[in-house]
């Protein structure tokens, strides 16, 4: 998901070196509309407000569409395919349109996802986010970790020992080594 970022700095960059600033602008608004609805139902969420969360999600899920896959295509996209000049189109177009056009699928694909999480949340009432399916199989491994009680800790042969004051130490810690 790091690819839009790239595609999104290398847009604004040609746009400004390019003196071509209104694409760049019209992008970013298009594109920051909708953001700061997921950022609050991220934090309805996380300030266990679930109602409030929902609201804001399908919001941000109106918002999106409508932009992203309305607003974008048809008032960006369709000004610049092909190009309103003909042949005398200079170079770097074919640059703004490649990136304007990754945009629009990346999208396209973020709606896939979103529309997902709509229907997950409407069928199994889970509203887990599904883009961390890897970040949840290294949680569940840290969370399965529990503490060794005091008949599991080793106590003669130098691995792991209680000092007495609730402090484990362990066989080279404490002088085991030097005993030796």
């Amino acid at each position: 998901m790091f690819f839009h970022h790239i595609i999104t700095i290398t847009l604004m960059c040609f746009s400004w070196i390019d003196n071509t600033v209104r694409i760049g602008t019209l992008v970013l608004v298009l594109h920051d509309v909708s953001d700061f609805w997921l950022e609050g139902a991220k934090l309805a969420r996380y300030a266990k407000m679930s109602r409030l969360s929902s609201m804001f999600f399908a919001i941000f899920a109106a918002v999106w569409i409508v932009t992203r896959l309305g607003v974008y295509p048809y008032r960006i996209l369709s000004y610049t395919f092909p190009c309103p000049l003909g042949e005398k189109c200079f170079p770097a177009f074919h640059l703004y349109n490649t990136l304007l056009g990754s945009l629009q699928i990346l999208h396209i694909f973020w709606t896939f996802t979103i529309l997902r999480v709509i229907y997950r949340a409407l069928n199994t009432g889970e509203t887990e986010d599904v883009r961390s399916d890897t970040d949840e199989s290294e949680n569940e491994a840290s969370d399965d970790y529990t503490s060794p009680s005091k008949s599991e800790i080793g106590t003669g042969d130098g691995v792991v020992r209680e000092n007495g004051n609730g402090c484990l130490l362990s066989g080279q810690a404490n002088g085991d080594l030097l005993a030796k």
